[in-house]
């Protein structure tokens, strides 16, 4: 009787958790230092070629409101007393408001007089290192998103977006420092947002609720971050609907307290409303409300594909009154209508074209003037978030006229960044 060979007991070996392994493949390939220099380099030096000149303005108009200020004067001991008031406080009896709290752009520059004293050209230099800051930032949330695509199609939207003229009113003013400001934690909120899509660890999602709070506390034109984010996680992420519910929902709820918050602890808030600002605050019939928030949505549009000629200030009849059965209007409604056709015929396939056309249409619902009356009407600082996906979709574009495919080719290195 033969005896049966005897069999090796097997061992298995420990897997990794497959969200680890899942986490690890989604990373994008890692850039050599020296790339990683360069492109940092180039950022940095590209900034300064488009706006160092600004180091040389003195003080505009509206920057009375951040710079020429009894609090800010008071250096550093006002910051407590910064971030428990509003930024503009006025007597109501002579036609003043108190509204918007921003403290964080306020206190840069309370730092700055408590460091320097008055100094517009150091303010300056601030807002465009700021600017290259959140410049930067969009390049490695870009490069997080475009996993294969070739380094090149990044770094190009970066460039342009910064170059963009419309961008001109949020860095050479002052005053629109905190557009930059809740750009960049925005931004920040988003490339922490996609840490978590790679790890499924959820203090990411509590480190973009506090970067998306700082935003909003720097300027609620950060609230368009919201769909901004359920947006990338749809397109870029694998994670299932109920775990980008759950971290929508956690974002929405610190961007809700960010607003509430300070108004349940501060005194109430008034404004007066002014025709010259926008006459839709007047304005009752609802075809003419809707006619001159199309009117609006056209101006955005001729300012990003042709932009000139560029105003300090818009507000009353340069958006005139306009029925929505204008003929202007309605070319309006069929451009606006054709993009979201053709962005969501394409949401299933998740094109590339139809997340810049979404981008867009998120970042600029918020000043559209279609639910509520904005201050000036149009402005190009409101133009700012949404300029991103009007810039990717013409490098895309450019991309197709030269018959390249933006993820046609990829660098890959062993080297880590």
């Amino acid at each position: 009787m033969k005896k049966k060979p005897l069999k090796k007991p097997s061992v298995k070996t420990p897997r990794a958790p497959a969200i680890e392994a899942k986490a690890v493949l989604n990373l994008p390939p890692p850039m050599p230092r020296k790339a990683n220099l360069m492109i940092i380099s180039l950022i940095f030096i590209w900034a300064f070629l488009l706006y160092g000149n600004t180091v040389f303005n003195k003080f505009s108009i509206d920057d009375t409101l951040v710079t020429k200020n009894e609090m800010v004067r008071q250096g550093f001991k006002a910051i407590p007393r910064i971030f428990t008031s509003y930024l503009i406080d006025e007597n109501k009896n002579v036609g003043g408001q108190r509204t918007d709290y921003r403290p964080i752009a306020k206190a840069t520059f309370a730092v700055e007089y408590g460091l320097w004293g008055e100094k517009p050209g150091r303010s300056h230099l601030v807002s465009v290192l700021f600017y290259f800051i959140a410049s930067l930032i969009t390049f490695y949330v870009l490069r997080r998103l475009l996993i294969n695509y070739n380094i090149l199609f990044p770094v190009l939207i970066t460039l342009l977006f910064m170059a963009h003229p419309v961008h001109t009113e949020v860095v050479a003013s002052l005053k629109s420092r905190d557009e930059i400001l809740a750009y960049l934690f925005g931004m920040a909120g988003m490339y922490s947002l996609l840490s978590y899509t790679y790890t499924h660890k959820y203090r990411y999602i509590l480190l973009t609720g506090l970067l998306f709070i700082l935003g909003c506390i720097s300027k609620l034109s950060a609230g368009p971050f919201i769909g901004l984010y359920l947006l990338v996680l749809y397109f870029f992420s694998d994670l299932k609907p109920r775990k980008i519910f759950i971290a929508c929902i956690l974002v929405l709820v610190a961007g809700v307290a960010a607003y509430v918050i300070p108004r349940l602890l501060l005194p109430h808030t008034f404004r007066t409303n002014f025709y010259f600002e926008n006459a839709l605050y007047f304005e009752k019939n609802l075809w003419i409300r809707l006619g001159t928030a199309m009117m609006s949505l056209l101006f955005y549009l001729r300012i990003l594909i042709y932009p000139y000629p560029l105003l300090y200030y818009y507000g009353f009849n340069m958006i005139p009154l306009s029925s929505l059965f204008s003929p202007l209007a309605l070319l309006t409604v069929l451009i606006y209508s054709a993009l979201l056709i053709y962005a969501f015929a394409n949401i299933r396939k998740k094109t590339f074209l139809s997340f810049a056309i979404l981008w867009f249409m998120i970042g600029i619902s918020m000043y559209s003037n279609i639910l509520v009356p904005v201050v000036g009407v149009v402005a190009e600082r409101f133009v700012f978030v949404a300029s991103l996906g009007f810039v990717m979709a013409i490098v895309f574009l450019i991309f197709k006229i030269f018959k390249t495919e933006p993820n046609s080719l990829t660098m890959s290195s062993t080297h880590e960044s």
